[in-house]
């Protein structure tokens, strides 16, 4: 699981990359992960359950981190 400054660092970088113009498919690319992902993320579910306060132990961004996320397309 990336920390928080870890995923802002990568997402400083990544933005700096899309001129601030991001994709949700070129911010999985910049952390490794499926864009499924970021769309889950972004809507706090998977597999059309909510996400839970416990993470899981594949999960690579943290629930209190989703916000950033989603932050970038809205």
């Amino acid at each position: 699981m990336y920390s928080t400054s870890k995923l802002n660092e990568i997402i400083d970088d990544y933005m700096n990359v899309c001129k601030c113009k991001p994709t949700k498919k070129g911010l999985a690319i910049a952390l490794g992960i499926s864009s499924t992902t970021i769309f889950n993320v972004i809507r706090g579910y998977y597999n059309h359950i909510p996400y839970g306060m416990q993470p899981s132990p594949t999960r690579i961004i943290d629930n209190s981190d989703f916000g950033i996320i989603r932050s970038l397309f809205t």
